[in-house]
């Protein structure tokens, strides 16, 4: 995923649930001078994203919070963001892509990626266990969230097409690019809106 964010130095990456601060680690090995933003709701998974990040030297800044609300960023604040496998846990996930619009700079690059749960292959001696156990594992709603969509990985594209990104990119293993434009808000009215490369 860091890979189809085209990083810079002067560029400030925000991962959206970013967890123990793999993809921002990975990020900040790889350009140096790169400024880092992570949020997730898990505080125990943040607590071992700062201990982690605190070696690469880079500004980090890491927040606790739940996605599914108004990030506690200013708008046009980051230049590039990250999402991977977050949508599935959001009643409305589209207002995270909202959200996301809304912080990026003009110009801005934004992946998202996800996994379809409910279509990966075990193989295992028992065919009829096998499949039982995987429906029931894509099926499950994680009790601490209340919510989690099995299909997001094949519904990600629609999710994008719902919100003020646009596609420019499907990759490898469906990571989903898009590129932020400012265009002229109706009167009275402020917005962001992408398009397709």
């Amino acid at each position: 995923m860091v890979d189809h964010l085209d990083l810079g130095p002067e560029d400030i990456l925000l991962d959206l649930g970013c967890g123990e601060g793999f993809t921002l680690a990975t990020a900040a090995s790889r350009v140096p001078g790169l400024s880092l933003v992570g949020t997730d709701l898990d505080g125990v998974a943040l607590a071992s994203a700062r201990a982690w990040l605190a070696a690469t030297g880079r500004r980090v800044t890491l927040f606790e919070g739940d996605v599914g609300s108004p990030l506690p960023l200013r708008d046009g604040s980051v230049t590039r963001t990250v999402c991977h496998d977050v949508l599935e846990y959001l009643d409305e996930p589209v207002r995270l892509l909202v959200e996301a619009s809304r912080v990026l700079r003009r110009g801005a690059v934004s992946v998202w990626s996800h996994t379809d749960y409910a279509a990966i292959v075990v193989g295992g001696a028992d065919r009829v266990l096998t499949r039982r156990v995987m429906g029931a594992y894509a099926d499950a709603a994680y009790l601490d969230l209340g919510h989690s969509e099995a299909e997001m990985g094949r519904g990600l594209a629609t999710v994008v097409d719902r919100s003020p990104l646009r596609r420019t990119d499907v990759g490898r293993r469906g990571a989903h690019r898009h590129e932020a434009r400012r265009a002229r808000p109706p009167p009275g009215r402020r917005h962001r809106r992408h398009r397709v490369s």
